[in-house]
């Protein structure tokens, strides 16, 4: 397993190198690999929201990992079970996020190559495409989640009874707001494409940071290692109604300057 993944990194960084030099409609030159203060801070600023997205999923795995461990080990399920079912939940919610986080930051160049032709009416429509594809996977993953949980964890391995048990109520609670997580991604890489990084690097902490967090610390303090199960949802929902607010507000400023452009025009 680990030489594959060695492997993997190394295919994937010669798969790069060969595309960062047939660019046809960039041409390098030696100027281009100049380190510009400028420049260097945008990128930064650009990134940050992926950056500070990572770190968010590290900790609250820490966290998560260690809060199930503990719960676990005082109700009947043991400290083993939860952790091996949050784990195999963890990684199916991440191929589950890659289409979506794909999505979003396909959309990304777009949405900023429009955005600065101020060409507003496309930035909305684009954005709005983007939100409606990751929606629609979102959909397919919530019904997949609800109904098939026992056999998409039979695909890791075998069990006791007690282990399904716990798998198939933490899959259908801990996801059960799967439907609306498309938003949060799409609206921060959103506005990491009009140039309003802070915004986009918020909007990319809502969930984890602000929200999960304090969650699985706080819950199970009342509700056992079940609080763990309902800190998800609940972060999901407040995470989407925040991201909601914001891009209601921006696309209003969209529709503002779409309306002055046509005038000026």
């Amino acid at each position: 397993a680990a030489l594959a993944t060695i492997l993997g990194q190394i295919a994937s960084f010669c798969i790069s190198i060969r595309y960062l030099f047939h660019f046809k409609s960039v041409p390098f030159s030696r100027g281009c690999f100049t380190i510009d203060g400028d420049r260097t801070r945008k990128i930064f600023s650009y990134g940050a929201s992926a950056c500070f997205n990572q770190i968010a999923m590290a900790v609250v795995q820490i966290v998560l990992n260690n809060t199930l461990a503990h719960y676990g080990a005082l109700s009947i399920y043991g400290s083993d079970i939860p952790l091996a079912c949050a784990g195999i939940i963890s990684k199916v919610n991440m191929i589950f996020m890659s289409f979506v986080i794909g999505i979003s930051q396909g959309v990304q160049p777009i949405i900023g190559f429009n955005y600065g032709a101020a060409l507003y009416r496309r930035v909305k429509k684009s954005y709005l495409l983007a939100l409606a594809v990751a929606t629609g996977l979102s959909l397919a993953a919530f019904a997949c989640f609800q109904l098939f949980p026992r056999q998409i964890i039979s695909i890791f391995g075998t069990g006791s009874e007690m282990y399904y048990q716990f798998s198939e109520r933490y899959f259908r609670i801990y996801m059960f707001l799967t439907l609306i997580n498309g938003i949060q991604p799409v609206t921060s890489n959103f506005f990491n494409s009009i140039g309003k990084a802070r915004l986009g690097v918020f909007m990319s902490l809502t969930r984890q940071i602000l929200f999960l967090l304090p969650l699985i610390v706080i819950f199970p303090l009342f509700m056992g290692i079940d609080g763990v199960m309902y800190a998800g949802p609940i972060a999901d929902g407040a995470a989407a109604i925040v991201c909601g607010l914001f891009t209601v507000r921006e696309l209003r400023e969209l529709t503002r300057l779409q309306q002055k452009t046509e005038k000026t025009n």
